[in-house]
């Protein structure tokens, strides 16, 4: 099982909450990919639970910030993306909903916790899981997500929905009108 985040990795966008349920990982042999720009807070937190994740069967590869194209291509080697980020955080230059477009056109089942915009693009069990922000409710819809992963048909449907869910949402031209609409509002270049 291939788990990706991609996004900055800081503690307030979800990397403790992250560290904690790989820390507990209770799933089949997998793969946690971290990309992106990395706080030590989060490096910290990260790395304290590496080696009991090792013990449990989730191996955790830290890429660091690296370009675009080699984010898509290990997205979509992918099978659970992760969205993990404080409710309190409202970031507008790198949207927390684009980041589920992104994962479902990689073809990737989200896991998010819940948020600003996060249920007009997934419906839970149908087109991704959402969990509150919490250990509990985030791995509990991580065991959703691998169990859905794991039913041949049941992924299928997933895909399927997710697909007509994003079909006419480009996540680039989205954080581009995001960006273009922000800089419109506040009268200045973001």
């Amino acid at each position: 099982m291939v788990f990706c985040y991609a996004g900055p990795l800081e503690a307030q966008r979800g990397s403790r909450l992250i560290a904690s349920w790989a820390r507990s990982y209770d799933g089949p042999p997998g793969c946690l990919h971290l990309m992106g720009s990395e706080d030590y807070r989060a490096v910290d937190a990260i790395e304290s639970v590496r080696e009991e994740a090792f013990r449990r069967g989730l191996r955790i590869v830290r890429h660091g910030w690296i370009e675009h194209d080699k984010v898509l291509e290990i997205l979509r080697s992918g099978n659970i993306g992760l969205c993990a980020i404080a409710p309190h955080v409202l970031n507008y230059r790198y949207s927390y909903p684009i980041k589920v477009v992104e994962y479902m056109s990689q073809g990737l089942v989200p896991v998010a916790t819940d948020g600003q915009g996060v249920r007009t693009l997934i419906r839970h069990g149908e087109t991704g899981f959402v969990a509150r922000y919490g250990y509990e409710s985030f791995s509990r819809a991580i065991t959703e997500a691998i169990s859905a992963c794991q039913d041949r048909d049941r992924h299928k449907t997933l895909l399927s929905n997710m697909r007509r869910n994003v079909k006419h949402r480009s996540w680039s031209s989205l954080n581009r009108n995001l960006l273009l609409d922000i800089e419109t509002a506040l009268g200045t270049t973001i």
